[in-house]
């Protein structure tokens, strides 16, 4: 995986003599914050072409490789200038998705794609350019149109098309390679004719197919390649146990700056001088663990008071006994240190729980749990992680 560089934290310890408590402005740093580390965990995204006749079952692969990037209502996913094509993508990935060729409209849609990979410079603009082209022949019809084999042949690249032969669990073997031999003698590597099921029908060659579309794209983009495919689940596991030293970065850079507010003690009082702080390192680490930008709006402002509860006085003085009526630098280290690895682990359990399809539980923090989470903290904090 791709090295990641934490974020810097001097910008959120500002505001040392504005103790009052402003939710408004916390949330806005947590949400300007997320967007901030979204940018800087974002990895050089893959794109994907995906074109042939319409019913071949183009998006039923996409769906069986990358799951639920595909949305219920795909007019969203196309413009006025992109009609024939569908564009879906997420923070890993772009797809372009062809509505494909039809009875009669053969010519026109020959010439469109012509038109859409010049006009947009598909292949060579330097922002997000079409990486791979997977061509999905239906196994079952009887052959390969001349306007198939053109656009394999003449329109794309030829080194970055993959022959995508579907529905491989009823095709006989005679049809198989009757069709691949066409497709060889057409200039298509017989490596690069892949014959594919989808996932209601064992998902049948998409492994390799994944495997090989890895070998053909970038170095720079293999790394968010992995993460938006959905055949792997162990791997997509293992990448969220992997964001653990990035995590504790986060965390333990955070801890330094609010021990760095403690360091000449603060009343107990203003305390709340630790919130932004503290939203800035929770925007972070869900930025790190891809936690939807709407759930983010969703829990921003609930968060901020939980937290804020959590921070007066009158909740310090029963988290901490003995505490007094100050705030000092191990105590504020401390705090949101603990803070951070159980927001680190409430986003692992989210992270993996999305990735096994197992309902995921809301996201919250109310005191008796970080209370415990604390306690478990102060007994372990010579081991960075409770």
């Amino acid at each position: 995986m791709n090295e990641q560089k934490e974020p810097e934290w001097g910008d959120l310890s500002a505001g040392k003599s504005k103790p009052e408590l402003d939710q408004p402005r916390l949330t806005e740093i947590m949400r300007s914050k997320y967007k901030e580390s979204r940018e800087i965990f974002s990895r050089k995204r893959p794109c994907i072409l995906v074109c042939g006749n319409k019913e071949n079952g183009k998006t039923s692969l996409i769906k069986t490789i990358f799951d639920d990037i595909v949305p219920e209502d795909r007019s969203r996913c196309r413009s006025s200038k992109t009609l024939d094509f569908d564009l879906y993508e997420n923070e890993n990935i772009r797809i372009w998705d062809s509505k494909g060729l039809r009875p009669g409209n053969a010519v026109e849609f020959l010439k469109r794609t012509a038109w859409f990979i010049e006009s947009y410079q598909m292949f060579s603009n330097e922002e997000d350019p079409v990486h791979l082209v997977w061509y999905v022949f239906q196994g079952l019809d009887t052959g390969l149109t001349d306007y198939d084999l053109e656009l394999t042949r003449e329109i794309f690249p030829a080194d970055k098309v993959i022959a995508v032969i579907s529905k491989r669990d009823l095709i006989r073997p005679k049809q198989l390679e009757a069709k691949k031999r066409i497709l060889m003698q057409n200039g298509i590597p017989e490596d690069r004719i892949i014959a594919v099921s989808d996932a209601e029908r064992g998902a049948i060659g998409c492994r390799r197919l994944f495997d090989l579309s890895c070998e053909m794209i970038p170095e720079e983009c293999k790394a968010a390649f992995w993460d938006a495919q959905r055949i792997d689940t162990e791997y997509q596991i293992r990448s969220v146990i992997d964001k653990d030293p990035i995590a504790r970065k986060t965390i333990l850079g955070a801890s330094a700056v609010a021990a760095g507010i403690g360091a000449i003690p603060i009343p107990l009082s203003d305390a709340t001088l630790l919130l932004p702080t503290q939203m800035g390192m929770i925007a972070t680490l869900a930025a790190l663990y891809h936690i939807q930008k709407e759930v983010i709006g969703n829990f921003a402002l609930p968060f901020v008071s939980q937290c804020a509860g959590i921070v007066t006085a009158t909740s310090l003085a029963k988290l901490i006994p003995g505490i007094g009526s100050i705030v000092n630098a191990g105590v504020a280290g401390s705090l949101t240190a603990a803070m951070g690895f159980f927001v680190k682990k409430n986003f692992e359990d989210i992270a993996i729980k999305k990735i096994k399809k197992e309902p995921v539980p809301e996201f919250g923090l109310n005191f008796e749990q970080f209370k415990a989470f604390y306690e478990d903290f102060r007994k372990n904090s010579g081991k960075e992680n409770p």
